[in-house]
């Protein structure tokens, strides 16, 4: 018995060194990668308070990433910036008319036994998607203008554009449905909690298609 005990212990101690040897060894890994991140993040940082172009879009690019949308949202971007002018320029794809319901209610009939559907009328849709397209461009240019601690942007230029079928041609088109210039300064001075999206893009000087349910489009 004692010396079964022996060759147990003797296999215990083998198996704990060969752990410990292992946990170093990860922990060594652990440790180069960290320092190796941690690295990175610092030059990435410094590229970007130099004003890098590449590396101020790859931050905007994470930051509008980040935003919460619902699933029918493309959140399909691209981002361009100019140092000199400390220009930012957005191209941003909103969704397509059809995230509106056309169903306004459900109305249940006693007699059918029946739900009856109630549509949404073509004015209501237009309005509504007229209000989601300026509540889009007023936020991806709020959350420029919040994340952007070092005062990086001066300027805003924002595009919305969509990618869907003209109904009319049976083609795929891309028209520009909203189009927007502003300046970090004026954009930071308003209460977005308080104003009306469709009036406050009117204020910045922006163009909004007035149809856009038709897919009218404005210049960029």
């Amino acid at each position: 018995a004692r010396a079964r005990w022996s060759e147990g212990e003797e296999r215990r101690r083998r198996q704990l060194a060969a752990r410990r040897q292992a946990y170093e060894e990860s922990k060594r890994k652990y440790e180069a990668k960290l320092v190796a991140y941690n690295a990175e993040v610092d030059r990435f940082a410094a590229a970007v308070a130099g004003a890098d172009p590449a590396s101020v879009v790859e931050y905007f690019a994470m930051v509008l990433g980040n935003s919460i949308y619902p699933d029918d949202f493309p959140q399909h971007f691209r981002l361009a910036y100019l140092p000199k002018q400390r220009h930012l320029l957005i191209e941003y794809h909103l969704p397509p008319i059809e995230v509106i319901p056309v169903v306004k209610e459900y109305r249940y009939d006693r007699v059918r036994d029946d739900l009856a559907t109630v549509p949404r009328d073509q004015a209501e849709i237009r309005q509504r998607y007229v209000e989601i397209i300026a509540q889009v461009a007023l936020r991806t240019v709020h959350e420029v203008v919040e994340a952007d601690r070092g005062a990086l942007v001066h300027q805003i230029s924002f595009n919305g554009i969509v990618d869907t079928l003209d109904r009319r041609t049976g083609r795929f088109v891309r028209p520009c449905l909203v189009s927007l210039k502003t300046d970090r300064d004026t954009f930071a001075a308003i209460k977005l909690r308080r104003v009306d999206p469709v009036a406050c893009l009117t204020y910045l000087q922006g163009v909004l298609s007035a149809t856009p349910d038709e897919l009218s489009a404005v210049q960029p």
